[in-house]
């Protein structure tokens, strides 16, 4: 028996979640313990916001993840500059999955794009790719 099938929102949409980690605004960055995973969140943020063929073919992206964002994600990531490692967290034990794959670690990050700073949360299989990600703005 699977999980139930979590609802869809549309673009710019908001939802209250449950929380599974900090309050990303109150991080400060830290020494980065693995560059190479924040290298992939670089480059699969660059190809969500360039959408197509960059996106369908992004080795940073899980199956799911390419497939459910297929039609990129608008203007979310538009301008994106600077991305800033602030933490990571271990989440294996909660058992969360998101577009098919399971979640191992939960990357925080602050973006800088045309929008201004935001934040992410970025959530990581256990190779690395990002399955999934929620911006913040504040």
């Amino acid at each position: 028996m699977g999980r139930p099938a979590v609802p869809r929102l549309a673009p710019g949409s908001e939802r209250l979640v449950p929380r599974i980690g900090p309050l990303i605004r109150d991080l400060e960055p830290t020494a980065d313990p693995d560059t190479a995973v924040t290298t992939r969140v670089t480059r699969a943020f660059r190809a969500l916001a360039q959408g197509g063929e960059v996106l369908a073919n992004s080795p940073d992206l899980t199956a799911g993840a390419r497939r459910d964002f297929g039609g990129g994600v608008g203007n979310a990531l538009a301008g994106l500059g600077s991305v800033t490692f602030l933490g990571i967290q271990d989440v294996a034990a909660r058992q969360i999955e998101r577009h098919d794959s399971p979640v191992e670690r939960i990357g925080y990050y602050r973006l800088v794009t045309d929008a201004g700073e935001r934040f992410a949360l970025v959530h990581l299989t256990e190779n690395g790719e990002v399955t999934d990600f929620d911006l913040v703005d504040r």
